[in-house]
């Protein structure tokens, strides 16, 4: 049907049968001041929504996701994330909710983005999501328009769009506004042999213009005119000079309306971060090169929260030198865009940290990268960690910071740089009271730079330094080159982190690193690992922690503490346990060859402690019978540790299973038993998983398969604490977690980690979908 019904025409003369199908638009899309009457604010709802949906009312992106996620609010109220998460929406289609230019690609990513907005709505009643919709999608400028193609009358196609405010013409090929003819500024609109003319005021000039176009539509253009204009307020109307419009039937009161909103229009983009998404996807899409997710994602979430994007974290994601350039050049050609001063703008490109890590980036593409920096003077944090910088590239950064005032970190861990290319590094940041973190892990670095590097700590203001991995020679300590480090560090008020991690020390080092601890009153942490520090390190350390008050964090694992130890040795070395002013939170001493005894001893001072939270024990053989020392349960029962490790440590069988039933009830932030073997009664693993209160449980590479796994799931459907189960490096196959899926499990188990397990590779894909759909479970990884 192609024509407007009236009331006062009975169906019966307007030829509607019972089975006939009407399909109803409103003809004057106007505001109510009051509206009262759900039925009409559906109506209203559903028409703005379908001009959306079908682009009649072009907006961007942005405010397309947004009225989507209030959409989602009035059709499903608050977000549940068990249920309303990736897939919830595939039977309906996203076409029901997103412009189809909007939503043709990419569905898993689509549907994240309107839930993450859509949760911001929680509270929100369905009629205040309606009137919420209604109220966004009025900031779109094409709001309320009815549109209609037609010529002038030099044959040009032109689309004429009428609302409550005037009329518009625009381009047929980009919809960009060639005039805008308000009601203020309109003198007449005439009817003529084809088409009809409108005159109106410019400077106190009448203007004239003419345009042709069918009598249906002319009629009901003009019909258009003379409703909108009698729906103006009254005070708008006597202050304009009046039109030869004829005044039209059956219409509402204007005083009922609101009046007209100023009409803002919109540039294509609105920002320059909308400029960036853009240009990058036509880069792709031209070259047929998948646009980078994790990009694309960063940039939604800064354009959805209408906050600049600070930070672009590109780490692990297979970046090659094409993928680079193309992100490189749409940044570039964002900064250099200029914006139409007409339309509305936001800056929100403010870049201050990158992460580059872990790509295939080569050094050719460092000079792209660091000229690109120079467009932000106030880059904080640079990290192009696991790439090849080498040298040469080391040299390039050098030069880059000494024109970044507000540099704070540089992180190059594992980039092939040596000993001039460091020494370039450690020049340009000499003197910086901005600069704070230096990481250099795992390069080529010897003796000499590091002797200069001790030179340079003198005038140097940071508080992270990462020397980890480099092969130090630090055999003679009172001119050797740690000594020349540590000795600047010692009295150093702002180092906060030191790392010397597999770095070939020594005993001799070792015994250096402890008097650093003893005089130093504001190292937080200190990570030492594999370094094969013998027990007399050990205890020296031991014995300076008595009186360090600021240390927070300790890593002193992969070393030989533990060998030859005697009993004296290990009450001297973890006495600073007892002392009041400790504050060691986290401690890893893993793989240092502990015992049994060693174990015993330490669980027993730990009940005195209540500042250390964080223990790994992992890799030590510290276990009888395939179970630890007793005193392991008084310990954990103080309440203190929240997070225990216990991988690898010969614990197994009926020993291991007393001890987890013995533990079940304390609560922890994370229990890690990797490696163990809890096969024996399968009554007392029952009873483990059904009692366990910590949130994280990890017992991978345990030998745990289908049918033991089937033995537990209903244990784990009573529990109401484990958050994240991790069960990688198993037995595990599709059968046994199909069966597992029956087990009902409690919506509080968020998380499952099967990764490496051999039977589930090919049917990964499958698993991850049964395992989302019938179980609460948000997170998968497989």
């Amino acid at each position: 049907i192609d024509f407007w019904t009236f009331p006062i025409l009975s169906q019966k003369k307007i030829y509607l049968q019972t089975q006939t199908y009407v399909y109803s638009k409103l003809k004057h899309v106007k505001k109510p001041r009051e509206l009262n009457d759900p039925v009409a604010e559906h109506l209203l709802f559903k028409h703005v929504q379908q001009n959306i949906i079908q682009e009649l009312y072009p907006c961007p992106e942005r405010i397309a996701c947004v009225l989507a996620a209030i959409e989602l609010q009035s059709k499903y109220g608050d977000n549940d994330p068990h249920k309303h998460r990736t897939g919830y929406l595939n039977k309906i289609g996203l076409s029901e909710f997103l412009p189809q230019t909007v939503s043709r690609h990419d569905y898993a990513y689509w549907q994240e983005r309107l839930f993450s907005i859509h949760r911001k709505l929680a509270g929100t009643t369905q009629r205040e999501a309606i009137k919420k919709y209604i109220d966004v999608a009025r900031q779109i400028p094409y709001f309320g328009m009815t549109f209609f193609e037609l010529e002038d009358d030099v044959k040009a196609r032109l689309l004429l769009g009428v609302a409550e405010d005037g009329l518009f013409l625009f381009n047929t090929a980009n919809l960009s506004l060639l005039h805008c003819v308000t009601f203020r500024s309109l003198v007449a609109w005439t009817k003529k042999d084809v088409g009809f003319d409108i005159m109106f005021e410019e400077e106190d000039i009448v203007q004239s213009l003419t345009l042709i176009t069918s009598d249906v539509k002319r009629k009901e253009i003009l019909d258009l005119l003379d409703e909108y204009y009698v729906l103006l307020p009254d005070d708008w109307r006597n202050s304009m000079k009046k039109p030869n419009n004829s005044k039209p039937v059956v219409l509402d009161r204007p005083v009922d309306y609101l009046p007209p909103q100023k009409r803002t229009f919109m540039g294509r983009f609105g920002s320059r971060l909308e400029f960036l998404k853009g240009y990058y996807m036509e880069c792709c899409a031209q070259s047929k090169h998948i646009p980078l997710r994790s990009m694309c994602c960063q940039i939604d979430a800064c354009i959805d929260n209408e906050v600049p994007l600070n930070k672009l974290d590109l780490c692990e994601c297979n970046l090659d030198n094409q993928g680079l350039d193309f992100i490189l050049k749409s940044i570039g050609k964002a900064l250099a865009f200029s914006p139409e001063v007409i339309f509305q703008w936001k800056e929100n490109l403010d870049l201050q940290e990158i992460d580059f890590s872990d790509n295939f980036i080569n050094v050719e593409e460092y000079r792209f990268i660091f000229s690109f920096l120079d467009f932000f003077p106030k880059m904080k944090h640079i990290n192009l960690s696991g790439n090849l910088v080498g040298n040469q590239g080391a040299i390039l950064l050098s030069k880059c910071i000494e024109k970044l005032k507000s540099i704070e970190s540089i992180r190059l861990n594992n980039c092939d740089i040596g000993n001039k290319g460091l020494t370039e590094l450690l020049s340009s940041i000499r003197g910086r009271s901005t600069f704070k973190v230096l990481e250099c892990a795992k390069n080529r670095v010897a003796d000499k730079t590091l002797s200069l590097l001790g030179k340079l700590l003198d005038d140097t203001y940071l508080s992270v330094l990462n020397l980890s991995g480099n092969k130090i020679d630090a055999g003679i300590i009172d001119a050797g080159i740690l000594g020349s480090i540590l000795k600047p560090l010692d009295i150093s008020k702002r180092i906060e982190v030191v790392d010397l991690s597999d770095c070939n020390l020594n005993t001799k080092a070792g015994i250096r690193i402890a008097l650093f601890l003893e005089s130093n009153k504001n190292i937080q942490e200190l990570r030492i690992s594999g370094n094969k520090f013998n027990s007399e390190v050990f205890v020296k350390i031991g014995l300076s922690l008595r009186t360090n008050t600021s240390l927070v964090k300790l890593d002193l694992s992969n070393n030989m503490f533990g060998d030859k130890i005697t009993d004296k040795q290990i009450k001297e070395a973890i006495g600073f346990v007892s002392k009041p002013t400790s504050q060691l939170e986290e401690l890893n001493i893993s793989n240092c060859c502990f015992d049994y005894i060693f174990a015993d001893e330490f669980a027993k001072i730990l009940t005195t402690n209540s500042k250390l939270s964080s223990i790994n024990l992992s890799q030590n053989p510290i276990s009888k019978v395939g179970t630890p020392p007793s005193s392991w349960k008084d310990a954990l029962s103080a309440g203190h540790i929240k997070k225990l490790c216990m991988s690898r440590c010969d614990l197994t069988g009926t020993g291991l299973l007393n001890f987890m039933v013995s533990i079940a009830g304390v609560q922890l932030d994370e229990l890690i038993l990797d490696g163990c073997e809890p096969i024996g009664d399968i009554r007392m693993l029952q009873e483990f998983f059904a009692n366990c209160r910590s949130k994280l449980l990890s017992l991978s590479d345990s030998k745990i398969t289908d049918d033991l796994l089937a033995m537990i799931g209903p244990s784990l459907g009573k529990n109401r604490n484990i958050e994240i189960l991790i069960l990688n490096d198993n037995l595990l196959s599709k059968d046994g977690l199909e069966r597992l899926t029956h087990s009902k499990i409690n919506k509080n188990l968020s998380e499952l980690h099967i990764l490496r397990n051999p039977r589930l590779e090919k049917d990964a894909k499958v698993v991850a979908k049964i395992l989302m759909d019938k179980t609460l479970l948000r997170k998968v990884l497989i």
